[in-house]
């Protein structure tokens, strides 16, 4: 092969690897932004709520007020946070979701903050919530009747979503960053033909 064919196929090469890097970079936020949806749904190993349907559990959906049957706050979409003043992950977690909260709530979006800090723990929890600062509720497991009889928490944090219809949507199993904002966004627009896509993974958000 005589010099001059061999350089001009080492520029070919050049131009069509600074091409596909280039294309590669360009979709990169949209595939991780579909990879992220398209894991927001049950895992097996987050656990189902048990017998969620017939026991209706009460959630403290709204400061200072008792809580309330998970049953009336159909028509929004709910997110039960477990987490504990003592988890790192739960501590990063947070405020990513609040912020989501915030960017959502008038659009229907309820977040509840369970924590499940026992007695021992009460002056790390609540340094937790004067350092974290949520803007959502949040409150202690043993105030709630039967929470952690009706969810499982295997590990934490772990997050349980319900859709308008007060059906389980989703279980998430610790912290994925970027995770629950993708996922939420999603869910809190979605019009009824788009849940299940949603569900399925293969909702690109648009």
């Amino acid at each position: 092969m005589s010099p001059y064919l061999r350089a001009r196929l080492i520029v070919v090469f050049f131009v069509v690897a600074v091409l596909v890097l280039i294309v590669n970079a360009a979709t990169l936020p949209t595939r991780i932004a579909e990879s992220k949806r398209a894991h927001l749904k049950p895992p097996k190993e987050t656990g189902k709520p048990k017998d969620y349907d017939s026991n209706d559990p009460l959630i403290p959906a709204y400061p200072g007020k008792p809580p309330v049957p998970l049953s009336t706050l159909r028509g929004k979409i709910v997110v039960i946070d477990f987490w504990a003043s003592w988890c790192g992950p739960c501590r990063m977690s947070i405020p990513e979701l609040d912020t989501t909260y915030k960017r959502l709530k008038e659009k229907g979006l309820i977040v509840v903050g369970i924590s499940v800090d026992k007695p021992e723990d009460m002056p790390q929890y609540q340094q937790a919530l004067k350092e974290l600062n949520m803007s959502y509720p949040t409150a202690l497991a043993k105030d709630v009747p039967h929470i952690l009889d009706i969810f499982e928490t295997r590990s934490l944090p772990t997050v349980y979503i319900f859709d308008r219809k007060g059906k389980l949507f989703a279980g998430v199993p610790g912290y994925q960053p970027g995770l629950l904002t993708a996922g939420l966004e999603d869910l809190v627009n979605a019009s009824e033909d788009k849940l299940e896509a949603i569900k399925q993974g293969k909702f690109s958000g648009k």
